[in-house]
């Protein structure tokens, strides 16, 4: 009886051993999956941070080629607009880099209003922006839209209290008809 009871006493003290060892790895698992989670939202943020413009959180130059290489794999129609801000030097120079940088980021929002499946924007850099436009066979897709990213710009914008009159200057390349390579 007393060699069962020193067997059974031995059973339920490694049992004891072996769960306290089990709640030690689940809660070393917790806490990897944890850190984990940490890495794999600090690698988004990153991978964010180097393809979005720091200022209008409009993705940048470098995700803009990226994004024009691949589409060039494919047989889509697409037209490249550039466009750029008339005389926002003067803007920067006159109520300086603080309120221009204001101008941008509510030139980017107003970007939205054309925003779709068919349309990708970038701020290229300074007061330059890119977009890519897929279209079908229609050239005239191409056209309405580009118009429409200029009736944008008939009305003011609001920036820190002051309406501001912008125009721009709109360049268009259309693939393939001008150019097959970035």
């Amino acid at each position: 009886q007393n060699k069962v009871n020193q067997h059974v006493t031995k059973i339920m003290d490694n049992n004891k051993e072996i769960s306290i060892k089990n709640d030690l790895l689940v809660a070393s698992e917790e806490e990897l999956t944890a850190q984990l989670e940490e890495i794999n939202e600090q690698k988004n943020f990153i991978d964010y941070l180097a393809y979005h413009d720091h200022l209008t959180n409009l993705p940048n130059r470098r995700k803009f080629m990226e994004y024009l290489s691949s589409m060039l794999k494919t047989t889509q129609n697409a037209a490249i607009v550039l466009l750029d801000l008339d005389d926002f030097k003067g803007i920067n120079d006159v109520r300086g880099h603080s309120f221009g940088d204001e101008v941008l980021k509510a030139v980017a929002k107003r970007f939205e209003e054309v925003l779709d499946d068919e349309v990708f924007i970038s701020r290229f850099g300074g007061d330059e922006f890119l977009f890519l436009i897929k279209f079908n066979q229609n050239e005239t897709e191409v056209e309405e839209k580009v118009i429409r990213i200029r009736e944008l710009f008939e009305d003011s914008i609001l920036v820190d209290g002051s309406q501001i009159m912008l125009h721009c200057s709109i360049g268009v390349s259309l693939y393939p008809k001008h150019s097959k390579d970035v």
